[in-house]
């Protein structure tokens, strides 16, 4: 049954991600957690445990490696008993154990663990992994934005600021502006520091230290987060102190509001006509209107991304607290987080197509600017300041505003104002498509950079 267009209208698009955030996967995240914690504990000298041949090593690892359906429908099966979805983990191991004929090692599965312990740190494989994904979608995003910035760097474009006709840009710089931020976000995900923790049921390590005083636990549990390729928080209660998920949450909240600004200044550029867009053979836009193309997969980005955002930042709000040592408001929503990056990543995947499906117009974008020829006012203005024109902005003012304002009706206007000739000669050959300061030159040169950043994404 699906309750959710994750599960149905988008499910092959997220096969990716489903296989990191199902409840298959949580569940085979927690046997790996037990099997290595249990291998790990075979190196501790001074336990009263059986040795073990690496034949018998190599088998303990095949019951991960080798965790199938079956053995996942075994697990909830277990879980209806115990209405402990970690204890039956425990159960499931022991009965391998057995079938293996290494009942000597059942009492050292989840061996002075609370259930948090294991669920923590098969949480955070599940993050690591699903960065990746998000990380490898970002890059191809990325890879897209590149490619159109190089092709329009220099391409002139009317800016508008409170949504009115303002002073020329270009097109590429403008994307570049949305891609950096984006870039940056990216590269914050993938240098995050995912931590985890193994410290018993308050962060005490008491039931390790009172049946094996002698042995250094501390360094034990350092040692074995490290092997997960995690980073170890050894000051805990029960549950991982939340800093490290939530500045996560807030890196994936900030790169879907980032992706949902980028959605909607390009749902704008379609609108204008400067990015026009492809007729799609079999595309149909509107029931009633068939001579409509949408920019669909840019308002699908923006919903999602805007989704996206909202439940990161409820999930990083909700899991900065648990009640003293802890309480288990948090485990409910944790099993959420997928859905979060579920969005996130159809947020991508949509500007990623929308990218593929536009084309920049040249042509209408000069046509625009050529019909805003009051946008040099600013130049016009502040080159008369540069001659010493102290009511500069003042007299611009009122020719350009003035109702039937032209560009030659400007050129006379210049040829009655007592200024040198090199500076009429400047402002008669001014408009508004040469008036585009360094957008294309900045916009080459952080190109340049970007595309290696780019390419040490993922």
């Amino acid at each position: 049954m699906a309750v959710s267009p994750l599960d149905d209208r988008y499910a092959e698009s997220l096969q990716e991600l489903e296989a990191v955030f199902s409840e298959r996967r949580l569940v085979k995240n927690r046997v790996e957690v037990e099997v290595r914690y249990l291998l790990a504990l075979l190196s501790v000298r001074g336990l009263s445990i059986e040795k073990v041949s690496l034949a018998q090593q190599r088998k303990l690892l095949g019951i991960v490696e080798k965790f199938n359906e079956r053995d996942f429908a075994r697990v909830k099966e277990i879980e209806k008993t115990t209405d402990h979805d970690v204890k039956a983990v425990e159960y499931f191991l022991q009965a391998r154990l057995r079938r293996l004929r290494l009942e000597g090692l059942i009492p050292w599965i989840h061996f002075g663990l609370t259930s948090e312990d294991t669920n923590n740190l098969a949480q955070a494989l599940q993050y690591r992994e699903g960065c990746r994904v998000i990380l490898q979608a970002g890059k191809s995003l990325q890879e897209a934005l590149a490619t159109i910035i190089a092709d329009n760097a220099g391409a002139m474009m009317l800016g508008r600021t409170h949504g009115q006709p303002a002073v020329p840009t270009t097109l590429g710089k403008e994307l570049l502006v949305h891609t950096l931020g984006i870039q940056e976000s990216l590269e914050n995900i993938r240098d995050h520091e995912h931590r985890g923790k193994l410290t018993g049921s308050v962060g005490t390590l008491a039931a390790h230290t009172l049946a094996f005083p002698k042995v250094n636990w501390l360094d034990f549990a350092e040692k074995f987060v490290r092997s997960l390729d995690l980073e170890p928080e050894m000051v805990t209660t029960q549950v991982l102190p939340p800093l490290s998920v939530m500045r996560l949450f807030a890196t994936l909240e900030q790169l879907s509001l980032l992706l949902a600004a980028l959605a909607k200044d390009l749902w704008w550029y379609v609108a204008f006509g400067y990015l026009a867009q492809a007729k799609i053979k079999g595309f149909v836009g509107s029931s009633t209107m068939p001579q409509k193309v949408n920019p669909r997969m840019f308002e699908n980005a923006e919903g999602n991304a805007e989704l996206s955002a909202a439940l990161f930042s409820f999930l990083s709000r909700q899991l900065s607290y648990s009640r003293l040592q802890r309480d288990l408001s948090g485990s409910t929503v944790k099993r959420n987080v997928g859905v979060a990056f579920g969005h996130l990543y159809l947020a991508t995947m949509s500007m990623s197509k929308g990218l593929g499906r536009v084309a920049a117009d040249p042509g209408r974008m000069r046509e625009e600017l050529e019909a805003h020829p009051e946008v040099i006012a600013e130049g016009v203005q502040t080159l008369l300041r540069a001659v010493g024109d102290e009511k500069a902005y003042e007299k611009v003012k009122e020719v350009f505003q003035a109702d039937n304002f032209s560009l030659e009706k400007l050129r006379d206007w210049v040829k009655r104002e007592k200024i040198s000739a090199h500076a009429k000669e400047r402002l008669a050959s001014l408009d508004a498509a040469a008036y585009g300061g360094v957008a294309e030159k900045l916009t080459k040169m952080k190109l340049t950079q970007l595309k290696k950043r780019i390419n040490r994404l993922a």
